[in-house]
């Protein structure tokens, strides 16, 4: 049963993307996955230089649908962002986001990115069309079924069946995808982080 007052929104002006990257941030700092691109797995990021990072991510994937925010009474309670495979950021909105990443967090943060976007590539299958990048749930609104709803809402695809992808690091999480409807497909190891996979159609 969702909280009262919870709507999902794809339209997020310059205080929901604030608030958004803010929330990611706030959630992922200690993300073994997230910390092994700042160069230490063990080592939790600033927070505040995850959030430029994730502030840029948030403005590259501009296509309909690729984020998704919950709004529990005017606040953002949850969010979730993709890449839809069939509607990639345009050229203009890459190097948009390669200098904001480059010039504020430096080339070794910019590398270790494209890095493991291409450790991944060999996992994902090849008939995915919405790959699920980062989902996550304000901890005072957990336990009211907010991440269901973002895993369950996704743009319509008119000739395509839908396949949603995505990796966990966390092994805890699994039994949460699960029950959103998604199956462990394979595991990898990326710079001594578990990587877990999981697809759903």
């Amino acid at each position: 049963m969702k909280p009262r007052a919870t709507e999902l929104t794809a339209k997020l002006g310059p205080e929901e993307r604030e608030a958004t990257a803010r929330l990611l941030a706030s959630e992922f700092k200690n993300d073994q996955g997230i910390c092994s691109l700042w160069g230490d797995k063990d080592q939790e990021v600033d927070e505040d230089e995850l959030k430029i990072w994730f502030g840029a991510l948030l403005s590259l994937l501009d296509a309909p649908g690729s984020v998704v925010i919950a709004k529990t009474f005017d606040e953002v309670s949850g969010v979730i962002v993709r890449t839809i495979k069939a509607k990639p950021p345009g050229t203009q909105k890459y190097f948009s986001w390669l200098w904001k990443v480059l010039t504020t967090l430096g080339l070794g943060v910019v590398i270790a990115t494209a890095r493991h976007d291409r450790a991944r590539s060999s996992h994902l299958p090849r008939d995915a069309t919405h790959l699920v990048e980062f989902v996550c749930v304000s901890p005072k609104r957990r336990g009211f079924g907010i991440a269901k709803m973002l895993l369950n809402v996704t743009p319509r695809m008119e000739t395509t069946p839908l396949v949603q992808w995505l990796e966990t690091t966390k092994i805890k999480n699994v039994e949460i995808f699960e029950r959103c409807g998604f199956s462990e497909t394979s595991r990898y190891q990326d710079k001594g982080v578990l990587n877990i996979c999981m697809t759903k159609s």
